[in-house]
């Protein structure tokens, strides 16, 4: 399983957010703090997708909670 960040907005730009009030949130990747969403997939060895999620950003990766 891995995660990646979608970025919805610049993060000085969040406090204008209307679009995607309540749904987006803050969250913290490898590459530093993003708002917007994490897509989650999980592989098989032979790099094959088995199943997708979409979760708000400040969701833990351990233990997802589905929004989409």
């Amino acid at each position: 399983m891995d995660s990646t960040p979608i970025k919805v907005y610049h993060n000085k730009r969040i406090h204008s957010n209307k679009v995607f009030k309540g749904l987006a949130q803050r969250g913290k990747s490898t590459m530093g703090w993003f708002f917007g969403f994490k897509l989650h997939l999980v592989c098989n060895e032979k790099g094959e997708l088995l199943n997708s999620s979409l979760t708000k950003g400040n969701v833990n990766d351990r233990n997802p909670h589905v929004i989409i």
